[in-house]
């Protein structure tokens, strides 16, 4: 029939392994993969062996659990080669009639059930209008990742989007660039490792700026009486006028004292363009969602930042058809690659040696 639409799904799975992998027992890992497949009714395509890894590429007719499909071919594959981890599974529907784009089965059980979407590290949500967010969620081409049984959801556009966080030189030109409107929120974490160093802090920014210091102490300090980083004359109090340019009090003496800038900046501060979304399912399962600001829409709807349309500032960072001498092509990177420590600080180096799979496969 003409109208029928078909699809075939097709999934990329990757074993993260501890040890080479010898010919011998690539041959015998081959055997029980294609075994598997005829169990599973999955046409085989390929399999690549890496040094530290090894990748499948199957087809199938129908929309399958491939992580739970693939538990009982760990085992077989766990007797052929030692330290054999199941760390990544990207699945991608390939719609051969029609426009419009399916999900994975997890995917689309996360969607179905989705009870609250909440920004990750924040207690606020990400997005009120929940069937709408659901409506924007479908409309993406999105991807799984699994490491150690936590399922992460990525956007795959947005999270390889190129750009190039050039700040410093931004700065020179604007003073205080995005940083200008109200501070970022703190987790309780910040909060207590910024406590730490708060009065050490406070003379540094007394050494550096003793007028912007006594602007920020005359209005009570640094911390409001919730935990929240205050404002100070419409901008954020950890700002200090240094050397020409605005710079972030706390980035900097974070980066002076050896400090980890995990502990002392808020995480919205060092994640732009990279959004984190939870996922909370009707049966309180959390997923995480990845995402990225680049889209003006999504940052005007869902993005922690809100919309930096209004701001007078060039946007190079996130436009990377709009580079130039300083702003140069070259440097622009996905969002993934920017965020790298972030993402390895926070979540672990799986994640990030997911995402490199997943942009392996799909650019």
């Amino acid at each position: 029939m003409k109208n029928k639409k078909e699809t075939k799904w097709h999934y990329q799975v990757t074993w993260k392994v501890e040890e080479e992998i010898q010919d011998r027992a690539q041959e015998k890992i081959k055997q029980l993969i294609e075994e598997w497949c005829k169990e599973q009714g999955a046409q085989f395509i390929d399999i690549f062996f890496e040094p530290d890894a090894f990748k499948l590429d199957i087809q199938l007719e129908n929309n399958i659990n491939v992580y739970k499909a693939t538990k009982s071919l760990n085992k077989g594959l766990g007797k052929v080669i030692s330290g054999v981890e199941l760390y990544l599974v990207v699945t991608q529907a390939e719609r051969l009639e029609g426009h419009s784009i399916t999900q994975e089965i997890r995917v689309e059980k996360v969607i179905e059930s989705l009870w609250s979407a909440e920004y990750y590290d924040l207690d606020e949500r990400a997005a009120d209008d929940l069937e709408a967010f659901k409506d924007y969620l479908n409309s993406r081409q999105l991807a799984t990742i699994d490491v150690d049984d936590q399922l992460y959801i990525v956007d795959i556009e947005a999270i390889g989007a190129l750009i190039n966080l050039n700040c410093f030189e931004c700065t020179k030109l604007y003073q205080y660039g995005c940083c200008c409107g109200s501070p970022c929120d703190m987790s309780r974490k910040n909060q207590r490792y910024l406590d730490k160093h708060l009065s050490n802090l406070a003379e540094e920014m007394r050494r550096l700026n003793e007028k912007d210091y006594d602007e920020v102490m005359e209005k009570g300090g640094f911390i409001s009486f919730d935990g929240s980083i205050k404002e100070c004359n419409g901008r954020c109090s950890l700002l200090v006028f240094h050397e020409g340019v605005y710079k972030c009090m706390a980035h900097k003496y974070a980066l002076d004292h050896e400090i980890p800038i995990y502990e002392l900046c808020p995480l919205s501060c060092l994640m732009y363009p990279l959004e984190i979304i939870e996922l909370i399912t009707d049966k309180k399962k959390k997923v995480l969602f990845f995402t990225s600001v680049v889209e003006e829409d999504f940052a005007k709807i869902y993005g922690r930042w809100g919309s930096y349309g209004s701001l007078q500032i060039d946007h190079r960072c996130v436009k990377p058809d709009e580079h130039n001498e300083i702003f140069k092509k070259e440097d622009y990177k996905p969002v993934y690659k920017v965020n790298q420590n972030l993402l390895i600080h926070e979540f672990g180096e799986g994640i990030y040696k997911g995402m490199e799979q997943l942009f392996n496969k799909t650019t």
